[in-house]
C-alpha cells in the first residue's frame, strides 16, 4: 500500500512531528517522556508505522506547541493579499512562548498607536 489513505495520514502526520520537535530542538526522549511512551514509540509516530493514539494528542501539541490541524497537515493557506513577510512574521511569532509572544505582541500594538 503507498502513502495514501490512512498510509499516507501516518506518514504526513509522523513527518511534521519529527519537523516540529526538530524546530524546538527536542530530543525523542524528552517527547517520549512527556508522551508516556518509549523512544522507539516516538520514532515509529515519526516513521508512520504506529499511529499517534488519540489520548496522546492534546499532550503532543502542547510539548511541541503547535496545534492539531498543523500536526495532521491541515495548516490552512493564509491570504493571497498576506505579504509574504508577514506570513513569515507571524509563522516565527507562533514559535514564542506564550508569555514572550504577547509582550511582543502588545509592543506591536504599542508601536502602532504612534504611527502617524
Amino acid at each position: 500500500m503507498g502513502r495514501n489513505g490512512s498510509e499516507g495520514i501516518k506518514h504526513r502526520v509522523g513527518d511534521n512531528i519529527r519537523r516540529r520537535r526538530q524546530v524546538l530542538k527536542l530530543s525523542q526522549d524528552q517527547v517520549a517522556e512527556a508522551l508516556g511512551v518509549t523512544q522507539a514509540q516516538v520514532v515509529k509516530y515519526e516513521k508512520g508505522t504506529s499511529q499517534l493514539q488519540l489520548s496522546k494528542l492534546d499532550v503532543l501539541v502542547k510539548v511541541l506547541k503547535t496545534d492539531a490541524n498543523q500536526l495532521m497537515g491541515f495548516d490552512p493557506q493564509p491570504p493571497a493579499d498576506l505579504a509574504p513577510w508577514a506570513v513569515d512574521a507571524v509563522r516565527n511569532l507562533m514559535q514564542i512562548s506564550d508569555p514572550a509572544r504577547q509582550s511582543i505582541v502588545d509592543l506591536i500594538e504599542a508601536l502602532a498607536d504612534l504611527a502617524p
